[in-house]
């Protein structure tokens, strides 16, 4: 089964399995083709994928790296272009990015920048991925701490999404991929807050379920991308919750993963847009508090502590090196002036006229992060 359920802003096809000649009908026999991905993935879940490969015809150059956003670096990135140097790939070859949003970023980098742009193929592996990275054609990797410092608009040929690949991952890792579902129906979509709230007991028990939750997320990010490919204005809205997330991410070092650190920045990016006024109806925030806690996910900096190590409890709990950190947001036009996306209501980001983001008084910005900060610091 082969279903082609988004053709804007780019292919995303739902797969049953990767056993089927006619999904790889597309890519030529004549040209190696390059596999990118981690140790992890490529011991788990490549081995018949590349034998199947193999007897259809094609030859497969396999390059890894270490997992973890640790590794989402510029030396990783060189090391892997070099690789492509010395294996004799060529502007014919496609590379094929295959695992989760850190697989998906440096593959997409490396595959907009290898002889200025080779095809790109994606197939995500965790939830996370599926609704969200391979989405779009944007990509990223880190610089010295910080999230995507560089990266390209680059959409990929193809993406193939196969949801058996979930069955393989512990439970954590599914329940990481759920704040961005969430943060889509903040933004554009309620339904997905009601299709949570009355099918969440079974949302990884039935196959059809699951399904449906995977394709309407895929869409709503789709159609907004379709809008602004660019990044102009609209699209920006997707980054509800991350401007937050991402100083989280920087100043734990690493230590706090991505979907954990979107679960928390929703919920204060709520609240900066509550007392900015833009939001009228504080009940949301206690929605948000209370699906987020059914999927047993944080709500609060301070359930963030047991996963940093004590060393850095003092620099990550100070409202001024949030602030600081926040400044370096790809998002501001200046490093004084930090820009959010803020929630009108559910199901609506503020268009903020036509900016889709809004820079919120400083004092108000400061009181919600110290607010955040004390309650840690007088436990």
């Amino acid at each position: 089964m082969i279903e082609n359920f988004i053709s804007d802003p780019h292919n995303v096809k739902f797969v049953e399995n990767f056993f089927n000649s006619e999904l790889f009908s597309s890519l030529s026999t004549d040209y190696p083709i390059v596999m990118i991905s981690d140790h992890y993935v490529a011991e788990e879940l490549l081995p018949p994928i590349l034998d199947f490969m193999d007897n259809l015809g094609y030859r497969v150059i396999l390059l890894t790296f270490p997992p973890g956003e640790k590794n989402k670096t510029w030396e990783t990135f060189i090391s892997l272009q070099n690789q492509l140097i010395d294996q004799g790939v060529s502007l014919g070859s496609t590379i094929i990015g295959i695992g989760g949003g850190i697989i998906l970023d440096m593959a997409g980098f490396l595959a907009s920048t290898y002889c200025r742009g080779v095809p790109l193929f994606l197939i995500p592996t965790t939830l996370t991925a599926m609704i969200d990275a391979s989405i779009g054609g944007k990509n990223g990797i880190n610089l010295r701490g910080f999230k995507n410092r560089l990266g390209t608009f680059y959409p990929p040929k193809d993406v193939w999404i196969c949801p058996e690949f979930l069955a393989t991952l512990p439970k954590k890792e599914w329940l990481h991929g759920i704040p961005e579902a969430i943060k889509h129906g903040c933004i554009a979509d309620a339904y997905i807050w009601e299709f949570l709230d009355n099918c969440r007991d079974r949302l990884f028990s039935s196959q059809e379920i699951l399904h449906e939750f995977i394709k309407r997320n895929c869409m709503v990010k789709a159609a907004i991308v379709a809008k602004d490919p660019k990044d102009q204005n609209l699209r920006k809205t997707l980054n509800f919750g991350h401007t937050i997330a991402h100083a989280i991410e920087t100043l734990s070092k690493g230590h706090i993963s991505h979907g954990l650190a979107v679960s928390v920045g929703m919920m204060i990016e709520m609240r900066i847009s509550l007392e900015s006024g833009i939001m009228k109806n504080p009940y949301l925030i206690e929605q948000l508090d209370n699906l987020l806690k059914y999927f047993c996910l944080p709500t609060a900096l301070q359930e963030l502590g047991s996963l940093i190590p004590q060393h850095l409890h003092n620099e990550f709990y100070h409202p001024e090196n949030i602030l600081h950190t926040l400044g370096y947001d790809k998002k501001n036009l200046s490093k004084k002036a930090v820009r959010m996306v803020m929630v009108e209501h559910l199901g609506r980001a503020a268009s903020c006229n036509g900016a889709y983001c809004a820079t919120p008084h400083t004092d108000i910005l400061y009181e919600v992060l110290k607010s955040e900060c004390h309650v840690v610091c007088n436990n």
